[in-house]
C-alpha cells in the first residue's frame, strides 16, 4: 500500500521527452532507499519489499521523464533493520561515498530521526512514508517531507469524542515491548503523541491526565489487575479500543 503512494506521488501520464540527451550523457541523480527488510529484528508494518514495485515503476515513468528530462535515476537499496544505529549508518555510508542526492526513508522513527537532523548539513533531501512520531513536526530540527501524516492526527478525532461526551479525566494505557530499544511500539507512539499534545494544549489540568506503560505481551494476571484498579481510580470508564493492548479510558467531568 505504501509503495502505491510512492507510485501515485510520481506517476502521471505526460508526453515523453523529445529533446532528451542520450541516456549515458544525462546527469545522474542517486536515490538511496533505506527501509526495514523482510527479516528485520524489529517488526514494522511496512517493509522494503512493499516499496520496490512502486519505486521501480516510478523511476521509469513518463512523469519523471517530464520533470527530469536530462537526468537518470540510480537506485540503491539498504536494509535499516529498523535500527537507530544501522539506519543512520547506512545513510552516512552513502554520504561518505557521495552516492546519494535523495533519501527515501528511513521509516522507523528512531532510525529516521538522526538522518532527518543531518540532511540539511549534508545538503541532501529526505522523504519518508514513515517517521510518524509527533516530534518530526518541528522543522527546525527535522528536515524531511512525510508522505503519510503523523500519529498526532489521531488527536482531533479523540478530542472531539472527549468534548462530545464531556470527558475530562483521561487515562492512557500504552503497550511497550521490553525487547525493543526504548521499549517503544506503534501503540506507544500513538499514545505518546496524543498525550504530548493534550499536556501542551492547556485544555486539561495535570491531574486530569493519567499515563501508564505496560508490557501487554508478558504482563501477569496481578499486573493487569493492578492496572485496572488504577484506571478505575483515575478514569473509571470503559475502554475505547485502539488495539487489543492500546487503550484510552475516560470518566465524565
Amino acid at each position: 500500500m505504501v509503495g502505491f503512494f510512492c507510485l501515485v506521488a510520481l506517476v502521471v501520464c505526460y508526453p515523453l521527452c523529445s529533446n532528451c540527451l542520450p541516456y549515458d550523457d544525462r546527469e545522474v541523480v542517486n536515490i538511496a532507499v533505506i527501509m526495514p527488510g523482510e527479516y528485520s529484528p524489529t517488526t514494522y508494518p511496512v517493509s522494503l519489499s512493499m516499496h520496490l514495485a512502486g519505486v521501480d515503476i516510478a523511476v521509469v515513468s513518463t512523469r519523471v521523464a517530464e520533470l527530469l528530462p536530462n537526468h537518470k535515476l540510480v537506485m540503491n537499496y539498504s536494509d535499516s533493520e529498523c535500527s537507530e544505529i544501522l539506519g543512520p549508518v547506512r545513510a552516512i555510508d552513502y554520504v561518505l561515498r557521495d552516492a546519494v542526492d535523495l533519501f527515501i526513508g528511513p521509516l522507523c522513527d528512531y532510525a529516521a530521526a538522526p538522518v532527518a537532523r543531518y540532511v540539511r548539513y549534508w545538503d541532501r533531501v529526505m522523504v519518508s512514508t514513515g517517521a510518524m512520531a509527533g516530534q518530526f513536526k518541528f522543522k527546525d530540527l527535522y528536515y524531511l517531507t512525510r508522505l503519510m501524516g503523523s500519529y498526532t492526527q489521531f488527536l482531533p478525532l479523540m478530542s472531539n469524542i472527549f468534548r462530545s461526551y464531556k470527558w475530562r479525566h483521561i487515562a492512557f494505557l500504552a503497550h511497550e515491548d521490553p525487547s525493543v530499544h526504548n521499549h517503544r511500539t506503534s501503540c506507544s507512539f500513538v499514545i505518546n503523541a496524543m498525550w504530548f499534545e493534550l499536556v501542551n494544549s492547556q485544555d486539561y489540568e495535570e491531574e486530569e491526565l493519567y499515563y501508564e506503560r505496560f508490557d501487554g505481551d508478558n504482563a501477569t494476571f496481578q499486573e493487569f489487575k493492578r492496572l485496572l484498579v488504577e484506571i478505575q481510580i483515575q478514569a473509571r470508564g470503559m475502554c475505547t479500543n485502539l488495539s487489543s493492548t492500546c487503550c484510552v479510558h475516560h470518566k465524565c467531568a
